[in-house]
């Protein structure tokens, strides 16, 4: 059984102030030995974290590192950095918020002589991100993956995404937008041909977990069903006249106030609040000036349709969306093809009429 929290050395706590320099740089190197004892006591059969808390740790020393060859930093780096612009706030230093982070982490370890699980450890990353970086919960780059980590007393992350729509409509953006572009990395890394089996495939190892993570499965369904619509030349922010179960059909010609048809979607997700017509203008305005905002990822990659540039195998059919989840877990794809997913999946008419153009965009077909 996990335990709580591993015991360190004096030894390890001397090596930890050594490598960063009295708890002031080489963060990177703190980590690094962080993770290194987590796997000693391990094999040495002294004791376990849960799983989730070990990945942190195995992930935390690139991301501080700004190691742009390990997926997990980019995925976290993309994820917060799309959050950012997406409020515009570009001028934030992420490396100063990871040092912060960094410097806090590590110092509670040294004082205590205890290396902690998440749930106790994420409070300094989240706070430090939320409080010192402005940045927001649904645009910080970790709450796909510990989204059941509790945060501000009983709440736990994805509990504060998904009860305010506007974090949750900048969450589906950020990761979506993160996980396509890491994924496009790993296939860039390997040297393959970018099509949409190459794609998928590196979907599911770009960011290890991914498909695991703490996430639900209806999140990380509409978060597969916003990735399809991006690569068939939709836009990663969301189709503004789409909005979680609502379609939007105009203004009234009497009153000039807009019409939104609440679909069986909205009846199903009660848990995204909204509360009426004037907060899904709200989120359909986001969205439409978020298409333009300029995501300052790490990764040169044109956003929406040039994730891939080689679709020419791909041919729309009547069964478009079965032809492109063939590769991913079929409980996801599964659940996004119902109602409760993205209207992409929902309805083959939009996939092949955005692949169709798509296509045609890209000089493929006529």
């Amino acid at each position: 059984m996990a335990l709580n929290f591993l015991t360190i050395s004096d030894s390890t706590r001397q090596k930890l102030i050594n490598d960063t320099d009295n708890l002031t740089s080489n963060f990177a190197l703190g980590y690094t030995d962080l993770y290194a004892e987590i796997l000693y006591q391990k094999s040495a059969g002294l004791g376990t974290l849960a799983p989730e808390s070990t990945f942190w740790y195995s992930q935390v020393a690139d991301i501080n590192a700004d190691n742009q060859q390990a997926l997990g930093s980019l995925f976290i780096r993309n994820a917060t950095l799309y959050g950012l612009a997406w409020d515009g706030k570009v001028n934030v230093n992420f490396q100063d918020i990871s040092d912060r982070l960094a410097r806090a982490v590590i110092s509670d370890v040294v004082k205590t002589g205890k290396i902690y699980e998440t749930d106790y450890t994420l409070q300094f990353d989240i706070k430090t991100a939320l409080q010192y970086g402005n940045v927001t919960i649904g645009g910080w780059g970790g709450a796909f993956y510990y989204w059941t980590t509790p945060y501000e007393g009983t709440k736990t992350v994805g509990e504060l995404v998904l009860q305010d729509p506007f974090q949750y409509n900048k969450f589906l953006a950020t990761t979506t937008d993160a996980l396509l572009k890491t994924a496009a990395a790993a296939i860039q890394s390997l040297a393959k041909t970018p099509t949409f089996d190459n794609l998928w495939s590196a979907v599911q190892q770009a960011v290890p977990t991914a498909i695991q993570a703490s996430a639900p499965l209806n999140v990380k369904a509409d978060i597969v069903g916003r990735a399809f619509d991006t690569l068939l030349g939709g836009n990663v922010a969301g189709d503004p006249n789409r909005i979680f179960g609502y379609i939007y059909l105009g203004n009234n010609p009497f009153d000039g106030k807009s019409l939104w048809l609440k679909t069986l979607d909205a009846y199903f997700n009660t848990e995204r609040n909204i509360s009426g017509n004037d907060q899904l203008d709200q989120l359909r305005q986001e969205r439409i000036s978020a298409q333009t905002v300029a995501n300052d990822s790490l990764i040169s990659i044109p956003s929406q349709s040039h994730y891939l540039s080689d679709l020419t195998h791909y041919i729309p059919t009547n069964d478009s969306h079965a032809v492109l989840t063939s590769s991913i877990d079929p409980q996801i794809t599964a659940t996004a093809g119902t109602a409760s997913s993205s209207a992409l999946l929902a309805n083959n008419a939009i996939v092949s009429t955005n692949a169709n153009q798509h296509l045609s965009d890209s000089g493929l077909v006529a």
